[in-house]
């Protein structure tokens, strides 16, 4: 949990993302990954987090 200290990394509670336990988006070590890796889908996100994510994208990446 300490990464989520630093911006724009922020904590993913567990009762949100439906995953296991709470997570940590963690900005700082971004990759793609093929879809054909995924298995099932576990939940799906709120719009309000899924723009939390594009915003830390974005500054990640410098982007206006």
């Amino acid at each position: 949990m300490e990464l989520a200290k630093a911006p724009p990394n922020f904590i993913l509670e567990k009762a949100i993302s439906g995953l296991g336990k709470t997570s940590v988006v963690n900005f700082s070590q971004m990759l793609t990954i093929d879809k054909s890796f995924f298995i099932r889908q576990v939940s799906m996100l709120p719009k309000s987090i899924i723009a939390k994510i594009n915003a830390g994208i974005k500054q990640m990446l410098d982007i206006p």
